[in-house]
């Protein structure tokens, strides 16, 4: 493992640029979920797709829910909305997808369409690594290891960490080389 202040760096960093890796990896793994609309969105017809999303999300599909709190919170397809994000989100989350589970975690850490609240990110990047979401356990591993929302335990944080890079998890791994 690097030296215990680049550490220190490399993780405060995750937590600063947790916005665009959460949502990055969250767009990634529900363009799977959303086979019915990819022809749509394959197509350039992304009014349809977006609308196909809408539809599925309506009638209960939480991966398709999750997916539309992705694109509302990158503003990709669609303008830009924490709000609406949050929203999707929260009703897929309550259905335990673990993809906006962590995507909440994302929002409250940021204070996105949300007031900022550490301790409510640590309880859903919780959730969501208590599943087995590499990514929120690296999220929470940086939470514990700043003291954001939680008491500071760098034993606790490593710990998640190096099951996240056990799991996959890219910055887990490069962190731990």
């Amino acid at each position: 493992m690097k030296n215990k202040s680049a550490v220190k760096i490399f993780l405060l960093l995750i937590v600063i640029f947790s916005i665009p890796y959460g949502v990055y990896y969250s767009y990634n793994n529900y363009k799977l979920t959303t086979a019915d609309c990819a022809p749509l969105h394959n197509d350039g017809r992304i009014d349809d797709f977006i609308k196909c999303l809408k539809d599925g999300a309506k009638l209960g599909h939480s991966g398709k829910r999750a997916y539309l709190a992705v694109l509302y919170m990158e503003g990709e397809y669609v303008n830009r909305d924490y709000a609406e994000s949050v929203k999707w989100a929260r009703s897929a989350a309550k259905y335990d997808n673990r993809i906006a589970q962590n995507l909440l975690g994302v929002a409250y850490q940021n204070g996105l369409g949300v007031e900022r609240n550490y301790e409510i990110a640590v309880d859903w990047y919780q959730k969501a690594a208590d599943q087995g979401l590499p990514t929120a356990m690296f999220n929470l591993g940086a939470m514990y290891y700043n003291g954001f929302g939680v008491q500071k335990d760098e034993k606790k944080a490593m710990a998640l960490i190096t099951k996240a890079a056990e799991l996959g998890e890219p910055n887990a791994i490069a962190l731990l080389k």
